[in-house]
């Protein structure tokens, strides 16, 4: 039987773009190839069980410190050599995202064990925060730590082209593309049935760099649709009590949902919106969007418009323009024909251009 390692700081429970990735692409693997081991090393962010089986994948989790509440941790040392003096019988480490701290171990350790190494990478761009400070720091470790071991790999894997362009030019190291694929059961292409009152919704990281401030100031002022923002981060409790505070009706604040409670949430919608000016990949949630049969409104951030194409599959507008983004959204609003033929369109793209299969026979070809 062949073993796989997957190292990945954030993992589920937690949710997030690259932590579902990897998720959604090991659930299919293991449907595909029952005869391949997975495990999953991944740091205790969540607080949860240090050992789980979920969906067929063997989760160990190290405990941490968290450096940037869902953003950044490190392992205890102790505990993380335990685990990886104890388990060194892999074929292959699969790794996530250049800039963890995981990406620059894992290669070492594949050589000390004699496994190949492969890293998927999801990020466009040098990472960003609202803080300059770290903005520079991680420019630094971009360019020293992060290209000495981006060389260490057997091969590296885009999560998008975007990603692919942007480790050539920075690093000079050559990827292959990696696509995303559909998560869910598909059915043909539906209409929906038209909420009295519009809902308006976003699943994603409530950090500011997500665009969620100014999505918030958006709904304040647009009262006549209702809006939805699901996911956990800092801003959670500061708009909750800013909803409180001005008596706010239009205006929900879900914080964190399982994969189930998301499906649910985005079956209700009629409009999905998007306002990130974050160093994005191709976000996930936009895939499920276009899965639900919803009308999408995004920033033009990341790879983004790898999926959602001005006036074709979507509205596309440039990030921190918030004159441009409500525009949009009241187009959205006004034309219920532009919202149907805008999801149908995104629905098509995605079931045309988005699937595992890919992805899944380039790791699988690694064990051969």
């Amino acid at each position: 039987m062949k073993r796989i390692l997957v190292i990945t700081p954030f993992f589920y429970p937690h949710t997030g773009g690259s932590e579902r990735y990897m998720e959604d692409l090991y659930v299919f693997l293991k449907r595909k190839h029952t005869n391949i081991c997975v495990d999953v090393l991944c740091y205790n962010t969540d607080n949860v069980k240090e050992k789980e089986e979920y969906k067929g994948l063997n989760i160990y989790r190290i405990p941490c410190w968290t450096i940037l509440a869902g953003q950044f941790c490190l392992p205890k040392f102790f505990p993380l050599l335990k685990f990886l003096k104890n388990h060194n019988s892999y074929d292959l480490i699969h790794s996530s995202t250049r800039f963890f701290d995981s990406s620059w171990w894992a290669p070492v350790y594949a050589k000390l064990i004699k496994a190949k190494v492969v890293l998927t990478d999801h990020c466009a761009y040098h990472p960003v925060s609202s803080n300059s400070f770290i903005n520079l720091m991680v420019k630094i470790i971009e360019v020293t730590i992060v290209r000495l071991f981006l060389h260490l790999y057997d091969e590296i894997y885009s999560q998008n082209k975007k990603t692919r362009e942007f480790l050539k030019k920075t690093f000079k190291v050559d990827s292959q593309l990696a696509y995303p694929g559909l998560s869910f059961k598909l059915n043909s292409f539906k209409l929906r049935i038209i909420n009295k009152k519009i809902k308006a919704v976003y699943v994603g990281r409530m950090i500011e760099s997500k665009g969620v401030k100014t999505l918030f100031e958006i709904a304040m002022e647009t009262t006549e649709i209702n809006f939805v923002l699901a996911g956990d981060g800092p801003l959670v409790e500061q708009l909750k009590e800013t909803i409180t505070r001005e008596k706010l009706r239009n205006i929900s604040i879900l914080g964190n949902l399982s994969r189930k409670e998301v499906l649910g949430l985005l079956k209700s919608a009629d409009i999905f919106v998007y306002p990130s000016w974050h160093s994005e990949g191709l976000p996930l949630a936009l895939l499920e969007a276009g899965e639900s049969g919803l009308a999408v409104l995004a920033t033009d951030s990341g790879a983004i418009s790898e999926l959602i194409k001005d006036k074709e599959t979507g509205i596309l507008v440039a990030p921190k323009n918030k004159k441009a983004f409500k525009d949009g959204l009241d187009k959205l609003i006004k034309d219920k024909l532009l919202r149907q033929k805008l999801a149908k369109n995104l629905y098509d793209y995605a079931v045309r251009n988005f699937f595992w299969d890919n992805s899944v026979g380039l790791v699988v070809g690694q064990l051969r």
